[in-house]
């Protein structure tokens, strides 16, 4: 991709998941939702190497010229108008697309805990956390771990349940806590990096804060989900 695009985070991330895509889906789908892409560059991967319809769905506008895009939060009672939708370090549209595995096939790759604010989630607990919402909703999926600098190198890939659900009924771990409003992603990185540089070592400790307890029963709120 050399230097014409500033990414945050592995650029690697995106060929990387541009070819899984083509290797668990192949030819089997075409509408893809890249939802929370930000500047475009896996949709513009999908859709000039590998042929798919994809789009970016992010209220910033920051597209690539030439990829296509809505610039509108991801709502997931839209999901089955898409064969698959994409999250990789989605952020705040982590909940969203979670709950769009209810209706279609997904592919997330979480990153912050946007997921469950109550409390402080390391990778791994993270992921678990989000695969227990998804064994509620008999969602199938399986865990792919992604050539790509960890630790939030974890792919979640989903099929939709059998038996559609109403999303009005569908239960979140709580979005508010930690002290109540969310912290901008910096703010979120900086907090990383802090407890990086104060493990042994200075070397990076996975899952520091791993921990295991269930979804807290909390309904979904009234307004649409962030994504």
């Amino acid at each position: 991709m050399g230097s014409r695009y500033n990414f945050h985070g592995d650029p690697a991330r995106f060929p990387e998941v541009a070819d899984l895509i083509s290797r668990a889906y192949g030819r089997g789908i075409r509408y893809i939702a890249d939802v929370a892409g930000g500047q475009g560059m896996l949709s513009k991967l999908l859709r000039n190497r590998l042929g798919y319809d994809a789009e970016v769905v992010d209220p910033r506008g920051w597209r690539i010229t030439g990829v296509p895009g809505r610039e509108e939060e991801f709502d997931p009672s839209q999901a089955s108008y898409y064969d698959l939708i994409v999250g990789v370090h989605p952020d705040q549209a982590t909940r969203a697309i979670a709950m769009g595995a209810l209706y279609t096939r997904t592919l997330l790759v979480p990153c912050c805990n946007f997921w469950d604010r109550s409390q402080r989630l390391g990778t791994m607990a993270l992921v678990e956390s989000i695969e227990r919402f998804y064994r509620r909703y008999q969602v199938s999926h399986q865990r792919v771990t992604l050539d790509i600098r960890g630790p939030k190198n974890i792919a979640l890939l989903t099929e939709p349940p059998a038996r559609r659900i109403d999303l009005s009924g569908v239960i979140l771990p709580p979005y508010e806590g930690l002290g109540g409003q969310l912290p901008s992603r910096d703010t979120w990185l900086a907090e990383k990096r802090s407890q990086k540089n104060d493990s042994s070592g200075g070397k990076w400790q996975r899952d520091t804060l791993d921990n295991h307890v269930g979804l807290p029963a909390s309904p979904v709120p009234d307004s649409k989900p962030s994504g």
